[in-house]
């Protein structure tokens, strides 16, 4: 389903533009500024979607999504924060321009929270001010997506 912009979606996951974009839509979609998108209620799979359509290709069938958040949501908690998300929408995109490859889990983050954040309860989590860089952009600074295999 997504033969057209093949090729145009390999160049935006070698150069760094997909999981630039990805980070922007992450941070449209945290409306409410909790640090974490949601998989209860459709946060995460609309994320998916978003991600997907902007770069003008097919998103993953919801169950296909359910599958691979499983390996990504390491705490259980049902939430994913940016780092953790971006990589999770990376994975997917490789996988579907490289079906037979499967994603590979979220890395461990630095602070130990497994990509996964706080405890997903709303009324805990607060946003805070914006320090001058946040930790998103320090992490998409230091980011460095890897080659797509077979080009």
């Amino acid at each position: 389903a997504n033969a057209p912009s093949r090729e145009r979606l390999v160049w935006n996951l070698e150069n760094g533009d997909f999981a630039r974009n990805a980070l922007g839509i992450y941070r449209a979609c945290d409306r409410e500024l909790h640090g974490v998108l949601r998989w209860s209620g459709g946060e995460v799979q609309s994320y998916i979607e978003d991600v997907f359509c902007h770069h003008s290709a097919v998103p993953p069938q919801p169950n296909e999504v359910a599958q691979v958040f499983q390996s990504f949501d390491r705490t259980g908690t049902g939430c994913l924060a940016a780092p953790a998300c971006v990589h999770l929408v990376d994975a997917l995109a490789r996988a579907t321009v490289f079906p037979a490859q499967p994603p590979s889990p979220a890395p461990e983050s630095g602070d130990g929270r497994s990509g996964g954040g706080e405890e997903c309860d709303a009324g805990r989590l607060s946003a805070a001010p914006a320090p001058q860089k946040t930790p998103d952009e320090q992490w998409l600074q230091d980011y460095k997506p890897g080659p797509v295999p077979g080009d």
